[in-house]
């Protein structure tokens, strides 16, 4: 039976440029969108609403978030009955 060759049968190891490149381009794209974003990352009260609607879906909570619309048709006693968790309507 013949053998293998040495090195054959086993992945290729990543060249050091190969791993410089990419953490280059995860760099270059993580400073170009805090560059762009104009008034900074997590700074509109929109962020905030989006961050915590998704964290209370990753809990099971579903669509729901801590704060209430500006304009909303849910009386004070119903928001607070629901305890952080008002359901999302648009």
């Amino acid at each position: 039976m013949p053998r293998a060759a040495p090195g054959e049968g086993r992945l290729a190891r990543p060249r050091w440029a190969d791993i410089g490149l990419i953490l280059l381009g995860a760099f270059a794209g993580a400073f170009a969108a805090a560059w762009w974003t104009s008034h900074g990352l997590l700074s509109t009260l929109d962020t905030f609403t989006f961050f915590s609607v998704a964290q209370h879906l990753g809990e099971g909570h579903g669509l729901t978030s801590p704060f209430p619309p500006l304009f909303s048709d849910l009386p004070i006693t119903d928001q607070i009955a629901h305890a952080g968790r008002i359901p999302l309507s648009q």
